[in-house]
């Protein structure tokens, strides 16, 4: 699996973040051909880098449901909080990014952490 993609931007890891990170969307959300089929990805401004990031269907609904739904154009220089969660992927444990928009509640268990909260 390699962390480079195709036009040379290198993935946000979800093993690489810190409490608090933040990334700002640069480019509008695309379907892209992935390790495990289709993904949703952007190039993001993260830690003064552009960097490329995998946008989960959790992530993707929750950024929607804040900055707008009806057109990924309307993300493009907003900001989303990162953070690293356990998820499964063809049938093995992974680590993954959830990104939430800046200012959403992030106090309800997502979808994804609540298999791994028992």
């Amino acid at each position: 699996m390699s962390s480079v993609p195709k036009a040379g931007v290198k993935f946000v890891r979800a093993k690489e973040l810190e409490a608090g990170d933040k990334c700002k969307i640069i480019t509008e959300p695309d379907w892209e051909d992935g390790d495990y089929g289709k993904q949703y990805c952007c190039n993001v401004d993260f830690k003064g880098d552009t960097r490329k990031l995998k946008i989960t269907m959790a992530s993707c609904n929750e950024i929607a449901k804040v900055y707008g739904g009806q057109d990924s154009k309307d993300w493009i220089n907003k900001e989303l909080n990162l953070e690293a969660i356990k998820i499964m992927v063809a049938g093995e444990v992974k680590l993954s990014i959830l990104a939430t928009p800046t200012g959403a509640n992030t106090e309800e268990p997502h979808e994804e952490e609540t298999a791994w909260d028992s």
